[in-house]
């Protein structure tokens, strides 16, 4: 018999949400799916380096009218050996955790969606799958181990490289669909072993409904700041989220000292967030005794969203990697387009979403004297023209990377794989109004796409 709601697992090993931390993907697709009687539960670990949270979280917890499950995982440090020991725990965990088997007996998932930052969960993704005999589809947001060769330096032929090959090859082989968040990924997975017909480009996205009125109040010591520069007359740049090799930030306090050396007192860089970069970065500013960059810890998506409410641009860049070829997706391109930001983006591609939004100008990556360049003339124009600016990305963002559009197509892939369980599931659209009319699409500082990385 057809039970009432179907039931959607989406599992990603780094959960994020309301008071956890940074990747909200996960929960705002569960919100659209819920929005037409999808049931969702959102599987992590109870503890992961992103978490906004001291303690760890276990078992079954509702966050924000979303469900969570958190299968119990020990505090870790910051040794690769420990992230890694992590990663193969919770894997481990979703096989043998009994909170999760008594779950799986009472809401047992139509289809599991195993979202990986690493392929090596897929295994434990694919035996619940058969345990639950649920459709599977691996969502791929980085290219593993290919990530780790072209960007990391590791060897072909190291053995962290082979074992993630394999899982990735067993993936692809193995899930009825894979989505991915980069564009141009599916040449790569053919190669690999995947059937091109289960491919599906579904990228990251803005939550143009999620009301966030209390962003306007925020007085997290961040913002505080902020509005005390902005009040000094300052033109903020501000780069949120990760600090590490793939953010590739040196270069932007290069040209920090740059602008400080030519006498440019009216800019002020804010970098926000946490990473094994943090205190390299942290030391070349000290070295540099730059005047005009100031480093915050990672904060919430409402001080995320007030503070880019003050900003006048964002930054972000990536490092020069041939692994880019197949696309990327960073989160704060899209927080920023959403705040209407104008945006400074360091990368060495010939054409990006940037470009094609028309939201702000793009400058090679490592070039330290094209960014304090860009960063100025950006700075130097008038008011109103970063506002046309920034109100082009906003416009973007919101007529392609909605979420509610993109769990629309998540909904379709549901329908195809499990008919009988999906029949009567709505198109989301016909349940809502038009985007365009939404409460937070008239405000931007009223809606906001959750934290970047």
């Amino acid at each position: 018999m057809t039970r009432a709601h179907p039931v959607i697992w989406y599992i990603f090993p780094p959960i994020g949400g309301p008071g956890l931390g940074r990747y909200w993907r996960g929960y705002h697709l569960a919100q659209a799916w819920q929005s037409v009687g999808v049931h969702s539960i959102l599987i992590g670990p109870g503890y992961h380096h992103y978490f906004l949270r001291s303690q760890a979280l276990v078992g079954t917890h509702r966050i924000a009218d979303v469900t969570y499950h958190f299968i119990p995982t020990k505090p870790y440090g910051d040794r690769a050996a420990d992230r890694l020991k992590a990663i193969f725990a919770f894997g481990l965990g979703l096989v043998w955790n009994r909170e999760l088997a008594r779950l799986g007996k009472r809401q047992s998932p139509d289809v599991i969606v195993y979202s990986s930052p690493y392929p090596f969960g897929y295994l434990a993704a694919h035996r619940l799958a058969r345990r639950h005999q649920a459709s599977l589809i691996f969502e791929v947001r980085d290219l593993w181990p290919l990530s780790l060769i072209e960007i990391l330096g590791l060897g072909r032929w190291h053995p962290f490289v082979l074992a993630a090959g394999a899982c990735e090859r067993f993936a692809y082989s193995t899930a009825d669909r894979v989505t991915s968040l980069l564009p141009e990924a599916a040449d790569y997975m053919v190669e690999r072993g995947l059937d091109a017909a289960k491919f599906v480009y579904i990228p990251n996205g803005v939550d143009l409904q999620h009301d966030l009125v209390e962003a306007t109040t925020t007085e997290m010591p961040v913002v505080s700041r902020a509005r005390a520069l902005a009040a000094e007359g300052k033109f903020l740049l501000v780069h949120t989220g990760n600090m590490s090799v793939t953010t590739n930030l040196a270069p932007l306090l290069d040209a920090a000292r740059l602008l400080q050396d030519q006498g440019r007192t009216d800019i002020a860089v804010l970098l926000v967030g946490r990473g094994e970069s943090e205190q390299a970065l942290k030391a070349q500013a000290h070295h540099h005794r730059l005047r005009n960059v100031e480093f915050f810890p990672q904060v919430d998506k409402i001080a995320v969203a007030a503070l880019l409410g003050i900003a006048n641009a964002g930054f972000a860049a990536l490092p020069p990697s041939p692994i880019y070829r197949f696309g990327f997706s960073l989160n704060k391109l899209f927080d920023y387009m959403l705040a209407a930001l104008p945006i400074v983006f360091a990368c060495n591609l010939p054409k990006c979403i940037v470009d094609n939004a028309g939201a702000g100008v793009t400058i090679p990556s490592n070039n330290p004297a094209a960014l304090a360049a860009a960063i100025a003339r950006i700075a130097d124009l008038p008011p109103s023209e970063r506002a046309r600016i920034g109100a082009c990305g906003r416009a973007f963002v919101e007529a392609e990377h909605n979420y509610r559009m993109l769990g629309q197509r998540y909904l379709s892939l549901f329908r195809e794989l499990r008919p009988d369980a999906f029949a009567k599931t709505v198109n989301i659209f016909a349940r809502q109004d038009c985007v365009r009319k939404g409460p937070g699409a008239a405000n931007p500082s009223r809606a906001f796409a959750g934290h970047s990385t």
